[in-house]
């Protein structure tokens, strides 16, 4: 049901021209930022402006493209009802992920020093109000984050620019190993918004008309302007133009804190109001929560012991840190989208029962997980391709099931 202060998901109704932009800031910032903020440096270090547009192309229209696959606010709640475990096991992973990627950040950029366990307590305060926000504070709250990161990079930027900043050099790998890349992001950017609580929020928020203008504009606009920010500023993260990780202007350190909070926030609220499911007792939803909080823990204890994020100047070598970060973009690249594919997306004679379909998505991520591996860890890219193979034909195998049991 909407909330006091969101916008009425009347059929037909177009949303007014506020409600559109604040609504497209709250998508575009609640989108997982540690991928669109440091994933296309990693891509742009490997490959060239090949992997900036790999990357941006199928994110800007795959996220989009929600406002207009799902028809109306009826088939969202539809997806939600019958995908209940994986919507939340999304919004739990983009926490975690973001845990991760603020305590990373945090020891490579200022170490373990007082002034960071400040940082530590303000982004826990930060992340606490905006997971306790109206979806109306929510949104006002990423189109001011929007507004305020486009002006400081206005101002800021030019003073650490690299000079190839839009012409960036050659990756350390050859341009042709994006290609398989391409496969995988198409994939994972795609098919992971349909798991996304946050985007399912305004889609139920907002009328059909209200949906499209919101998500086109919100990823076709805002976000695009977000990732191309990040190509511009990648240098001071890959260390080039004598710009090392730790000195990097503190309006970007402030930019990127925020805006992962704001991302954590948000998926926190969304997984606090979705329904737990029927038959659930409160000592298993109390377990439920300890071990949610201790995964965080987890989480932050991993990001601060890895090796710091100046490993990223290095194309020769993977750090620990930057190990587990595509450890868990495996869950975007991977096992997501796989179950969107198989689980989600057939319907009509195509639909298998839940449970052998299932199964299906379990096998389809086993088999796959070697050659996304081999792909993204050893960087042998074209084991991509088989990876990808393997997740689009594990509807047949398990039509085939179905038919047999």
């Amino acid at each position: 049901m909407p909330e006091p202060g969101a916008a009425p998901a009347a059929g037909g109704i177009g949303a007014s021209a506020g409600a559109v932009a604040s609504w497209a800031a709250y998508l575009a910032c609640s989108w997982t930022w540690c991928i669109g903020m440091f994933l296309p440096v990693l891509l742009v270090r490997d490959f060239g402006l090949a992997g900036f547009l790999v990357f941006a192309a199928p994110n800007v229209l795959g996220a989009a493209a929600m406002g207009w696959v799902l028809r109306d606010a009826h088939a969202s709640e539809r997806l939600l009802l019958e995908h209940a475990t994986a919507t939340r096991l999304f919004s739990i992973v983009t926490i975690l992920f973001h845990a991760f990627f603020l305590a990373w950040l945090a020891r490579s950029w200022w170490g373990v020093t007082l002034p960071a366990v400040g940082v530590a307590l303000a982004a826990f305060t930060a992340t606490t109000f905006f997971a306790l926000a109206t979806p109306a504070t929510q949104r006002r709250a990423g189109l001011a984050l929007w507004i305020v990161a486009i002006a400081s990079a206005a101002l800021l930027v030019p003073a650490w620019l690299p000079d190839d900043a839009l012409h960036p050099a050659r990756g350390a790998l050859p341009e042709g190993h994006a290609i398989p890349l391409a496969a995988v992001c198409v994939l994972g950017f795609g098919l992971c918004p349909y798991l996304d609580l946050t985007f399912h929020r305004a889609r139920r928020e907002l009328s059909p008309g209200g949906a499209r203008a919101a998500f086109g504009i919100g990823f076709g606009v805002l976000f695009l302007a977000m990732i191309v920010l990040t190509l511009l500023y990648r240098g001071a993260f890959l260390g080039e133009a004598g710009v090392s990780p730790r000195s990097l202007p503190l309006v970007l350190s402030a930019h990127l804190l925020v805006q992962s909070v704001y991302t954590a926030g948000v998926h926190l609220r969304e997984l606090a109001r979705h329904p737990a499911p029927e038959g659930v007792a409160p000592a298993g939803c109390a377990a439920a929560c300890a071990l949610f909080v201790a995964a965080i823990v987890g989480a932050l204890a991993l990001g601060a012991t890895v090796e710091p994020m100046q490993s990223v100047a290095d194309a020769s070598r993977l750090g620990s840190g930057e190990i587990a970060y595509r450890a868990f973009m495996s869950a975007y690249g991977l096992a997501f989208p796989a179950y969107v594919w198989v689980c989600v997306v057939p319907r009509g004679r195509w639909a298998v029962p839940p449970r052998v379909a299932r199964l299906a998505w379990l096998g389809a991520v086993v088999a796959a997980s070697p050659c996304l591996a081999l792909g993204f860890l050893a960087r042998e890219t074209w084991w991509l391709v088989p990876g990808v193979g393997i997740v689009l034909v594990a509807p047949l195998v398990a039509r085939a099931l179905s038919s047999r049991w």
